[in-house]
């Protein structure tokens, strides 16, 4: 709490940073397990929308709509991707187009709403998903402690669990990694216990979230000067002390040899990529193109790997947007959160999401990147000041 002392939230700017990280955030709530919402997803999907054009017109109120003329490319350039797969669903006589334009439009107002934030506001932004993320938690360990419900369990107590508690699955524990990462950066100086503090959230990263597919990375950061030595010690204290079956289910290492199940859906991704190679066939093609093949109720809304889904929803021309977006956020942000960045960016190779979508992934990646470039110049020009002293 003490971290949110020092800001006024009573002064419409502030409030309009709390709006926007909401209307981040609230696209991924469900309920449904508690209350039953109609249409439940198409009305907190509303109602992030609602919350960021609240957050852009608060902005224009005060005066701060002016974006940098050196940053028009760069916003040009993150926007194309949700036009393209706004076009490609469009062309394509699959339902739901309409939403892919919606959608392009709140990534418009998102990005706006970011080019004029400062330093200090970003990090605001940082530290409110933080909040956020560990509130989450908390309400995790108390429905445990309640029982509440019955079938749910906290993921540090229940690594067989395979449902998230307020959100979905993967949104729910990618969130939680991912604010675990933000917060060893923004919290610990750059000295020893800065690299001892940060490693340990990475390894808690590894028990709070549901996602298996972070641990991989974690243990890679964790690990990465005694990788070898580390490994074989913990083999062998695993292998005698009789819990190797544990760490087996636990990692579901059976699962390794179909890539968790996911072989064959990525095999679908790739003959829809095939069937239209220049601009996809658009994000609402995936739960009938998957289905004729899987028939899975519910079906797939995603391919559960960010270049597949790029690939089969736009095209090679999404494609090619999507690789210079990678790179070109890569090089503009500071040279010391390169490798946070890759840690954040990595999940999405076996999930799916994208910075500066309208979801909490997509969101707390976007502003990490305008806050790593706002950190980068601010930098910059205290040097220069110096070296003109």
């Amino acid at each position: 709490m003490k971290a949110f002392v020092k800001y006024n939230f009573f002064k419409p700017f502030n409030l309009a940073i709390v709006f926007f990280v909401f209307a981040t955030v609230i696209p991924a709530i469900a309920l449904s397990d508690y209350v039953n919402i109609l249409g439940e997803r198409y009305f907190f999907k509303g109602l992030g929308v609602v919350f960021i054009l609240t957050s852009v017109v608060i902005m224009i109120w005060c005066g701060r709509g002016r974006t940098r003329w050196s940053e028009i490319f760069f916003l040009l350039a993150i926007i194309t991707l949700p036009l393209v797969f706004a076009v490609s669903a469009s062309i394509y006589e699959f339902s739901g187009s309409l939403v892919q334009w919606l959608r392009f439009v709140t990534v418009f107002l998102l990005v706006l709403f970011l080019c004029v934030l400062n330093e200090s506001e970003l990090l605001l932004c940082l530290k409110i998903y933080c909040f956020i993320s560990a509130i989450l938690v908390i309400i995790s360990i108390f429905q445990f402690l309640v029982g509440y419900p019955a079938y749910e369990k906290f993921p540090v107590l229940n690594i067989r669990s395979n449902k998230s508690i307020i959100f979905e699955q993967n949104v729910y524990g990618l969130f939680v990694y991912m604010t675990l990462l933000v917060y060893g950066l923004i919290n610990f100086d750059q000295k020893k216990l800065k690299v001892f503090g940060t490693n340990l959230i990475y390894l808690f990263g590894i028990f709070i979230s549901f996602y298996r597919t972070v641990y991989a990375f974690v243990l890679l950061r964790l690990f990465i000067k005694r990788m070898l030595l580390t490994l074989i010690a913990i083999f062998i204290l695993l292998y005698f002390s009789g819990f190797i079956s544990i760490l087996f289910e636990a990692f579901k290492l059976e699962q390794i040899s179909t890539l968790t199940g996911r072989d064959l859906l990525w095999r679908i991704a790739l003959d829809s990529f095939y069937s239209a190679p220049l601009i996809g066939l658009g994000e609402n093609a995936i739960p009938e193109v998957s289905n004729a093949v899987l028939k899975r109720d519910p079906a797939y809304t995603t391919y559960h790997n960010v270049v597949l889904d790029v690939l089969a929803i736009s095209g090679v021309v999404g494609f090619v947007v999507y690789s210079f977006l990678f790179v070109y956020f890569f090089s503009v942000i500071d040279q010391s959160h390169r490798f946070i960045y890759l840690l954040l960016m990595a999940p999405a190779l076996a999930n799916t999401y994208i910075a500066f979508m309208p979801n909490p992934l997509g969101g707390i990646l976007g502003v990490f990147i305008f806050y790593s470039m706002r950190f980068k110049r601010n930098r910059k020009i205290k040097l220069r000041k110096t070296d003109d002293c």
